[in-house]
C-alpha cells in the first residue's frame, strides 16, 4: 500500500476457500438479502418463525420461532445444509467460549484458549471462538453466509472462521461481534484482492490476543493472534530487522525510502502490542490500520499495525523515526513516525 512494503503470512491462516465478494476489487459485495427485511421461515424442526436481514445484506438472522420450538429441533438442525433459510441456525460462529455447550449446539465446538493442537492449531484464541470443522466454506455457510473455511498445511479439515467486512462498521453491525481479541482480516490483507478505496471488502475473524492479559496462565503470541505455553522471542517493536523472524511479533515492515522495522499485527481500535489495556508503562499501541491508499483506508476492527510510543525528541529507537510529539494516542503518550511518511 502506500506507506508500507510488507510481507505477511500469520501461521494462524494457510489458506482460507470461498470468498462470496471475490471478484473485481470495486465493486460492491453481492447482496444475500434485502437489507432490513423481514422474512417468514421455518425454523428447527419446522416451527413457523420470521427472519430479518442484515444491515449489509450479507446474511439472514436465525429463524425466531418464540420461546419454545417444538420437540426435535436440535436433531433437525444437524440435518440442515448449505445456505438454505429454512436451514437458519443461530450464528454464534466466533462468540467467545469456554466449553462447547457454550457454542449452541448446530455442530459448533469451543476452541478454548487453553487449546493444543485443536485441527492442526498450536494454541487458543483469547476468550476463546465457538467453530466447527469444515472442509469447503459450504460446511460453515448454514451458520455464517459469509464464512471461511482455513486449515493449516497437511490437515485434511479446517475450521469455520466468521465473515466480516472491512472499514469502519455500520452502526449495529457487530462486526467480529464487536470483540476487540478479533481482528477482521479482509481479502485485501489476504492478497486475494487489492485494496479496494471506495469498497468495504469481505474479510474473516481471526484471533488477535492483545497482551499476556488476555491469555491467563499462558503467552500472547502476536505472530498468530492465539494464546500459547511459551512468549515470543524476538526483537521489540520500533526495532531495526531484516526478516519477519527477527521481531517478537513477527511482522517486519518497511516504510516506503525507509528502512525496515519490527511491528506486529492487532486489531486496529484496541490497542495491544504485547501491552494490555490499561498499562501504565505501554510502549507500543495499535496506532494505525495496516492497509491504506489513496486517502483510504481499512477501519476498527481490521487488521492494524504496531508503532513504538514515545514523549520527546530522540525517544524512537531508529535514527530516520522522529516523535509526533502532540499525537496523543495514548494518556499524552505520542508516535513514533518515519520522517518520510510527512
Amino acid at each position: 500500500m502506500s506507506l508500507f512494503n510488507t510481507q505477511l503470512g500469520r501461521s494462524l491462516l494457510a489458506f482460507v476457500v470461498g470468498c462470496v465478494a471475490c471478484g473485481e476489487p470495486d465493486a460492491p459485495p453481492a447482496k444475500l438479502c434485502v437489507p432490513g427485511e423481514t422474512r417468514l421461515c421455518n425454523g428447527p424442526g419446522g416451527c413457523e418463525g420470521a427472519q430479518a436481514c442484515s444491515l449489509d445484506g450479507q446474511a439472514l438472522s436465525a429463524c425466531d420461532c418464540g420461546t419454545n420450538p417444538p420437540a426435535g429441533a436440535a436433531a433437525a438442525v444437524d440435518e440442515c445444509t448449505g445456505q438454505d433459510p429454512a436451514c437458519a441456525v443461530p450464528n454464534l460462529l466466533a462468540a467467545p467460549c469456554q466449553a462447547d455447550v457454550d457454542c449452541g449446539g448446530a455442530g459448533l465446538v469451543c476452541w478454548s484458549a487453553d487449546a493444543v493442537g485443536l485441527l492442526g492449531f498450536e494454541g487458543g484464541p483469547a476468550r476463546g471462538y465457538c467453530t466447527m470443522a469444515c472442509t469447503t466454506p459450504d460446511d460453515c455457510f448454514r451458520v455464517d453466509p459469509g464464512a471461511g473455511c482455513n486449515a493449516v498445511d497437511g490437515m485434511e479439515q479446517g475450521m469455520c472462521l466468521r465473515g466480516c467486512f472491512s472499514k469502519d462498521p455500520e452502526p449495529l453491525e457487530r462486526k467480529c461481534l464487536d470483540r476487540t481479541d478479533l481482528a477482521c482480516w479482509s481479502t485485501a490483507v489476504l492478497g486475494i484482492q487489492p485494496f479496494s478505496i471506495s469498497s468495504r471488502q469481505q474479510g474473516f475473524c481471526q484471533p488477535a490476543c492483545g497482551s499476556d492479559a488476555d491469555c491467563p496462565g499462558r503467552y500472547c503470541d502476536l505472530v498468530s493472534g492465539t494464546c500459547r505455553d511459551e512468549p515470543s522471542q524476538g526483537a521489540p517493536i520500533g526495532a531495526a530487522c531484516g526478516v519477519d523472524g527477527d521481531c517478537a511479533g513477527g511482522a517486519c515492515l518497511r516504510p516506503i525510502g525507509g528502512a525496515s522495522y519490527c511491528s506486529a499485527l492487532c486489531a486496529f481500535g484496541a490497542l495491544g502490542c504485547g501491552f494490555p489495556e490499561g498499562a501504565a508503562n505501554r510502549e507500543a499501541a495499535c496506532a494505525a490500520p495496516l492497509l491504506s491508499e489513496g486517502g483510504a483506508r481499512e477501519g476498527l476492527g481490521d487488521v492494524g499495525s504496531c508503532f513504538e510510543l514515545c514523549d520527546q525528541a530522540g525517544d524512537c529507537t531508529l535514527p530516520d523515526w522522529e516523535c509526533a510529539v502532540g499525537s496523543g494516542l495514548i494518556g499524552g503518550r505520542s508516535v513514533c513516525q518515519f520522517v518520510g511518511q510527512q
